[in-house]
């Protein structure tokens, strides 16, 4: 087999941006967004969810779809707005404006994010539980060897 350059393939990174109306607003919606921002999102989303060592998948929703705003468009919120982030959430999820967002995008990015994020999401409450599982063993076995030197 023939070896071909990578270079000869002539690919670029898609910057395509979709515009789409909301209301009386032009809204900007990239239509891909990088690999290494979409782990960004993906972890600071998972982080921002997890209550008590577990990721609530209320919280995560809410997290993903806010930072999909604010990845993807040119939206930008208020720290205030974010501070608030379910009823920010509430607001945009009731005028069904992250439907108008997720259509101009790129099929399967939003699939894509959310599949990675449940993934990561099961992978650190498996490690959460994991961890109060062996502290829960450890502290089981320290009572045993104390009273094994009584």
């Amino acid at each position: 087999m023939a070896k071909l350059s990578f270079n000869k393939l002539g690919l670029t990174k898609n910057e395509k941006i979709n515009v789409v109306q909301f209301g009386e607003n032009n809204i900007e919606v990239l239509k891909y967004l990088d690999i290494a921002m979409k782990s960004g999102l993906v972890n600071a989303a998972v982080r921002g969810a997890i209550i008590n060592g577990v990721v609530d998948e209320i919280l995560l929703d809410a997290y993903l779809h806010l930072f999909i705003i604010e990845n993807y468009t040119n939206i930008t919120l208020t720290p205030k707005q974010r501070d608030n982030l379910l009823e920010t959430f509430d607001i945009m999820e009731s005028n069904k404006f992250f439907d108008v967002v997720i259509s101009a995008m790129e099929p399967g990015e939003y699939e894509y994010i959310f599949s990675m994020a449940k993934k990561l999401m099961a992978n650190v409450n498996e490690l959460n539980r994991s961890i109060v599982s062996i502290m829960g063993n450890a502290d089981e076995l320290m009572k045993k060897l104390s009273g094994q030197t009584q």
